[in-house]
């Protein structure tokens, strides 16, 4: 919303962007967090009364259809008179089980990768995460990249997990027997704030799928 302000002063921020939804079909893989900015313990922007600022929140990806990647979050974003605009960017969708690899999207975190099919082998174009970009002072980037799905035969399919704002992905287990060893990656964790008060960890990525849940259960998703 937007918004003048009745005071002049000094403020922290914390921006986080809509994360990515997983990826559609025998083992979709974790989406990517949103983006994550924040000066929290670093130095403040200055607000100045009656000027108007607009803060944005980006909403999460929308689920995809049938054998789809997941879609990706909307950017959130702080902005108004006098100071520099804070972005944070939405996290990438995950990606499916399609032929011959199935990519996750790039994003402020990136979405992981789903499984190849057929033939077996991993499928290592996981989606990038933004670790460039103004992250607030100190700088941190935005997120890390998805982690890669694998599939070790046609009925073996395993999705990597998406990244986090704390660290990238899980990779999928290069594992096939027995059956309930398949397991997809865990999403990659986010990073903790007080900026309200008490610590909360923000921006995990999405866990991603094994082929046969619920009987082989989907992996955690980060903190």
């Amino acid at each position: 919303g937007k918004a003048a302000v009745p005071f002049s002063g000094q403020i922290e921020y914390l921006v986080v962007a809509g994360g990515g939804s997983g990826g559609a079909w025998y083992s979709g893989a974790g989406g990517g967090a949103g983006g994550y900015r924040t000066n929290y313990g670093g130095t403040k922007i200055t607000l100045t009364q009656g000027n108007q600022y607009t803060a944005a929140v980006g909403a999460s990806g929308i689920g995809p259809g049938v054998n789809s990647a997941g879609g990706d979050g909307g950017n959130s974003s702080l902005s108004g008179t006098g100071i520099s605009t804070v972005t944070a960017t939405g996290g990438g969708g995950g990606g499916t089980s399609t032929q011959p690899c199935a990519p996750g999207k790039n994003g402020g975190s990136g979405g992981g990768s789903g499984a190849p099919g057929n033939p077996a082998g991993f499928c290592s174009v996981a989606g990038i995460g933004n670790a460039g970009g103004d992250g607030g002072s100190p700088s941190i980037p935005e997120g890390f990249n998805g982690g890669i799905g694998h599939d070790g035969h046609a009925a073996c399919t395993n999705a990597g997990g998406g990244g986090g704002a704390g660290e990238v992905g899980g990779n999928s287990f290069d594992a096939c027997t027995p059956i309930a060893s398949k397991v997809g990656g865990d999403g990659g964790d986010g990073l903790s704030n007080a900026i309200t008060g008490s610590a909360t960890y923000y921006a995990g990525g999405g866990g991603g799928a094994a082929e046969g849940s619920p009987t082989n259960p989907d992996s955690a998703g980060g903190n």
